[in-house]
């Protein structure tokens, strides 16, 4: 997996991540696993470059990666 994530919002994003979920062809749940970002600032851009490993081919249709943050810093 391989992109860029920008912050577009106006304030920053604190502990961003993507979350990315993947079923395998016999739609069982291969992959459930989170990429940390750490916080980013607003108009931040950061580059991912993760490989992903599985027991089973995935295929183009089978998973979902979706950006997971809070607006509030944690302790």
């Amino acid at each position: 997996m391989e992109g860029l994530v920008i912050n577009a919002g106006t304030k920053t994003a604190y502990n961003a991540s993507l979350h990315v979920i993947a079923y395998n062809t016999d739609g069982l749940l291969a992959l459930n696993m989170s990429l940390p970002l750490v916080n980013m600032e607003k108009w931040q851009i950061k580059h991912v470059e993760e490989k992903l490993y599985t027991y089973d081919f995935l295929g183009k249709q089978n998973y979902t990666v979706t950006p997971v943050w809070t607006n509030i810093p944690l302790s």
